[in-house]
């Protein structure tokens, strides 16, 4: 890198070419995946550990957390 070389603001249309870039590639990789899998889909039985804590409906913040996880960089850049 540049030593003389002052860092540039990151702008409102960099950042939305940058959701965009996310949003397609977290859409393509997960739904592609997702509808046609490499290998055979099956359902894991409960074990001990899933019977003893059981469901817990609050914990759909948690999974819920990284669609905003996806987007914290292009929140996060300020300079390139």
């Amino acid at each position: 890198m540049d030593q003389n070389r002052m860092p540039q603001e990151v702008s409102l249309q960099y950042r939305l070419k940058l959701i965009l870039a996310f949003t397609l590639f977290f859409t393509v990789g997960y739904g592609f995946t997702n509808r046609f899998p490499v290998f055979t889909p099956t359902t894991f039985s409960f074990t001990s550990i899933d019977t003893f804590f059981g469901f817990r409906p609050w914990t759909i913040w948690i999974y819920l957390s990284d669609y905003f996880l996806i987007f914290l960089p292009v929140i996060l850049i300020h300079h390139l």
